[in-house]
């Protein structure tokens, strides 16, 4: 009676023995995987010119859209005082509640709604 009780036990064992080394040397085989896949994306580098690797074309692509961000800012600025500005002009020929500064105010209205379906369309969002 005791000999079958042990021969579970070490049956047991042995399989749980089997299970941790399939997890390890599966742990083993992702890390090693882990390697290629970041070797062959961010170590590769052009054949024709050995300098220019991925993540010098990611760091140059982020400077231009920084660059593109600070001026497309500034451009906001200005259009932002000119903005201002026109509708201190329309405040001194009609008035601040005149017919032209809501015919005025309308187009402004309907003008950035276009722009904003457009870039809507253009990004794919809804």
């Amino acid at each position: 009676m005791n000999v079958l009780p042990q021969v579970a036990n070490a049956n047991h064992t042995a399989s749980q023995e089997y299970l941790a080394m399939t997890i390890e040397t599966s742990l083993l085989k992702l890390s090693v995987v882990r390697a290629r896949l970041k070797s062959s994306l961010y170590g590769y580098a052009s054949s024709s010119n050995s300098r220019f690797s991925i993540a010098d074309s990611v760091e140059k692509m982020h400077s231009r859209l920084v660059t593109q961000q600070t001026a497309l800012e500034r451009q906001e600025q200005d259009m932002q005082g000119r903005l201002m500005e026109y509708q201190r002009l329309i405040e001194l020929v009609d008035g601040k509640d005149g017919s032209f500064s809501q015919v005025v105010e309308d187009l402004t209205t309907v003008q950035r709604e276009t722009e904003e379906c457009r870039k809507d369309l253009r990004y794919g969002t809804h």
